[in-house]
């Protein structure tokens, strides 16, 4: 059994973090959109599949503006577990950010293209 031991990856600490921030806001293109799948993950604990699953809709309120809330659907969830992610406004703000770049939005479609 000692050969099938499963190691955890370990946890970013906060220097980790900025450095890895740092490091999308130097290099290449889409510097927001790098930046908002790096925030969405550490700080919304969500998966890479969760990312590449987000639409528009889960993000926004009534009024078409960047909610304070994710709505995770169970068809962008890992086992059909959609729920709700509070979002830090750091996020919030990459979201706007973000959708101020790239223009027109459809709440069907894709965040990250």
């Amino acid at each position: 059994m000692a050969g099938n031991v499963r190691k955890h990856a370990r946890d970013l600490t906060p220097k980790d973090v900025q450095r890895l921030l740092d490091h999308v806001a130097s290099e290449g293109r889409n510097q927001t959109r790098n930046r908002l799948m790096v925030l969405l993950s550490v700080y919304s604990g969500l998966r890479a599949s969760e990312i590449a699953n987000l639409r528009w809709r889960m993000v926004l309120d009534e009024e078409g503006a960047v909610s304070d809330v994710l709505t995770l659907e169970n068809s962008a969830a890992k086992k059909l577990s959609g729920r709700l992610i509070p979002l830090k406004a750091e996020v919030g703000k990459t979201l706007m950010e973000y959708m101020a770049e790239i223009g027109t939005i459809e709440p069907n479609s894709y965040i990250l293209l």
